[in-house]
């Protein structure tokens, strides 16, 4: 690679490590690829519910695993997984193929919402102004 100046002189990229000024510095320049393989199966179901007088609720469950032979060329960004994002060995990717290291099996989330019954048209503050409902109602 090189760089073209302004009056029509070309020199080495100083990114490169044939550069003299940078040969001392410079041990080894190395390349990466995008070809990690990655797999995701998951079954999801979702329970929701609206009851009356304003109460609503959901739960959700997930049922999955993740599976990969590459935990990406930034590592795992300070998580328990190995240190390196490189194979152990190039020849034999499959080597490599074990559960992605967030891999959760399961996963329970739910919630629960209460609407409070002021403002018009619930059961108190039937009556409100406007401006009052709108700070305080719905």
């Amino acid at each position: 690679m090189f760089q073209l100046h302004a009056d029509g002189t070309i020199t080495p990229s100083p990114f490169l490590s044939g550069n003299p000024t940078l040969r001392s510095e410079l041990a080894e320049i190395s390349g990466t690829a995008a070809i990690g393989n990655m797999r995701y199966d998951a079954l999801q179901a979702t329970l929701q519910k609206r009851f009356s007088h304003s109460f609503e609720g959901q739960v959700a469950y997930t049922y999955s695993k993740c599976m990969t032979d590459s935990i990406g060329y930034f590592g795992s960004a300070g998580q328990a997984a190995p240190a390196s994002a490189y194979w152990q060995n190039l020849y034999n990717r499959r080597a490599e193929w074990g559960p992605c290291y967030y891999d959760v099996t399961h996963v329970v989330s739910g919630y629960a919402v209460y609407e409070i019954p002021i403002g018009r048209n619930k059961r108190w503050g039937k009556n409100l102004n406007p401006p009052v409902n709108a700070v305080i109602g719905n």
